[in-house]
């Protein structure tokens, strides 16, 4: 009879110490993954053939987590970057790539001022914002000159592919290994294609 008591109370205190281990592993999980990760969207996108150009037309949604945001109110510059590509597309041999572009853009901001500046690294040009959100939307507004109309070959299919993304490789130097092994830095879309056959 003791023995079945003292086997019972055993048994009872290490499942609580079982069940306290993993309440403690669940909360230490919880603290270290710290805010969701930051994201980058892109929708409401359209081809239109202007001044004998090829433009794409998209709406980018921008969500920055806790810990972008904190370095950004602590004077870190952050570089968006596009990455686009418009390909024929062939059957039995590789696909041809008309045009690859690379568009950077830089936001900052001033505590002192309390101003938000995007600047647009291919020809330096500058606006600034009073908050953050008009920053993003206006970042968020693409246009982007893809080929000339007679690039793009009648009859033939062609496929323009664009993602965006943090640019890590421009924070400071002691802020990139943590950026690099952080889920909090992966501010990335994913590759978007759309279709063209004129």
């Amino acid at each position: 009879m003791v023995s079945i008591t003292h086997y019972l109370k055993s048994r009872n205190a290490l499942l609580l110490l079982l069940l306290s281990l993993g309440l403690l592993i669940t909360a230490s999980q919880k603290i270290s993954a710290g805010p969701s990760p930051a994201a980058i969207s892109i929708h409401h996108s359209e081809l239109m053939l202007k001044d004998d150009h090829y433009h794409l037309i998209a709406r980018v949604d921008y969500q920055l987590n806790e810990t972008v945001m904190e370095a950004l109110h602590n004077g870190v510059s952050i570089t968006i970057e596009s990455q686009s590509r418009l390909q024929r597309l062939r059957k039995w041999v590789w696909n041809s790539t008309i045009n690859h572009t690379e568009q950077r853009y830089k936001l900052r901001y001033f505590a002192l001022s309390q101003l938000y500046l995007v600047t647009d690294l291919s020809n330096n040009s500058k606006r600034s914002f009073l908050t953050l959100t008009a920053a993003l939307y206006h970042l968020g507004q693409l246009d982007i000159k893809l080929a000339p109309k007679h690039a793009v070959l009648r009859g033939q299919p062609h496929r323009y592919s664009m993602r965006i993304f943090l640019n890590l490789d421009s924070l400071p130097a002691p802020l990139r290994p943590l950026a690099y092994l952080s889920t909090q830095w992966s501010l990335t879309s994913k590759w978007q294609h759309w279709h063209i056959t004129p």
